[in-house]
């Protein structure tokens, strides 16, 4: 601990970030894929006593979750390894090397970093973290936990924040931003002075944004239904397609992109020329999709099942009934082929291929 005290924060931060980084790189231990379409079971679930569950982060041995004020490490088999309790709101996590870092805030509105060795949960504190919540590529790394492959990554579209002064926001190269505004257009900004550098019209509310920093390109969804494809930094206009509802939402896949439609369809575009590859009604609108592999796995209004698509046919191929009925789903995620179900003080676990934790 006496070498991390002689560190400015700020540097020993971003060290675990660029750590971070060059530790996704290296290859994972392969996980044996699952048929979706097959029966799925559940594996177990984990119920907390201690308040609201929230999924941290996972390696291929142990799932890091919180539940109320502690940190608990759970085997593949749902059985808890470790627990430490931690007093304060956990704003980020991620795994490197052998630590779970998390960014917490405390009552006063400082951040920390803490780190808790992986294996016996033991935990070590930096203090005072300047400027966090202006770092937005720090939240952003942060936040993939998850191993995702890179073919198909499931970045989502950044939602609307209505009561904000834009529906999206990105940082672009070193000094730019890229704003949605509430007035039909979307806009490059300069970073530092916010003095407007470029701005066209976007034929309807921006409501939905992605940037593709492979191919810098950025997408918009409306609330008309329009999908509209962008150079940047020139915001000259790729292609526009119109959908049959408000767009909700857009996931970047290896060469194309899905949409969730309010009209209850889910739409693969050709990420090049927007051309419809094929579209796939829901049984309603959706409220989250998760993409793992070639599925896409929806929570939909009103249907206790979850809706499990093949991405390459565009064809539903299973359904999931739930085992749990008496509360809502707050979020998914896809770890090593098992679906994980987050509700308010429970997790349940699915997949074709899972032993029970006994």
């Amino acid at each position: 601990m006496a070498v991390f005290e002689k560190i400015s924060p700020i540097i020993l931060f971003s060290y675990f970030i660029l750590l971070g980084l060059i530790l996704t790189t290296f290859p994972q231990k392969s996980v044996e894929k699952v048929d979706w379409s097959k029966p799925i079971k559940e594996c177990w679930s984990y119920n907390s006593k201690e308040g609201e569950i929230a999924l941290l982060a996972s390696d291929n041995k142990n799932i890091f979750i919180k539940s109320g004020l502690k940190i608990v490490a759970l085997n593949q088999n749902g059985k808890t390894i470790w627990q430490t309790e931690i007093p304060n709101r956990v704003k980020n996590a991620s795994l490197i090397g052998s630590m779970l870092v998390l960014t917490v805030q405390t009552d006063t509105g400082k951040h920390n970093i803490l780190q808790l060795d992986k294996v016996t949960g033991l935990v070590n504190s930096i203090k005072d973290l300047p400027n966090h919540e202006n770092n937005t590529s720090s939240k952003v790394l942060l936040k993939s936990n998850f191993p995702i492959p890179l073919s198909i990554s499931s970045n989502p579209s950044i939602e609307a924040n209505t009561n904000g002064k834009y529906y999206f926001e990105f940082n672009y190269k070193d000094n730019l931003k890229i704003v949605g505004t509430k007035s039909k257009t979307v806009a490059i900004l300069d970073r530092k002075t916010n003095k407007f550098k470029n701005q066209i019209n976007s034929s309807g509310l921006p409501i939905r944004g992605l940037v593709n920093y492979d191919s810098d390109t950025l997408l918009i969804g409306t609330d008309g239904g329009f999908v509209k494809s962008f150079k940047l930094p020139t915001l000259t206009q790729n292609w526009s397609v119109k959908l049959g509802g408000g767009v909700q939402s857009i996931y970047k896949l290896k060469d194309a992109y899905l949409v969730n439609s309010k009209d209850n369809f889910q739409y693969l575009l050709e990420s090049n020329s927007g051309n419809l590859i094929w579209r796939e009604r829901l049984s309603g609108r959706v409220l989250d999709t998760i993409i793992k592999n070639n599925y896409s796995f929806n929570l939909v209004v009103g249907d206790e099942r979850i809706s499990i698509l093949e991405l390459k046919e565009g064809k539903i191929v299973n359904y999931l009934v739930t085992s749990k009925k008496d509360d809502f789903i707050k979020s998914m995620k896809v770890i090593d082929e098992k679906l994980f179900l987050i509700y308010s003080n429970s997790l349940f676990v699915y997949s074709g291929k899972c032993k029970r934790a006994g």
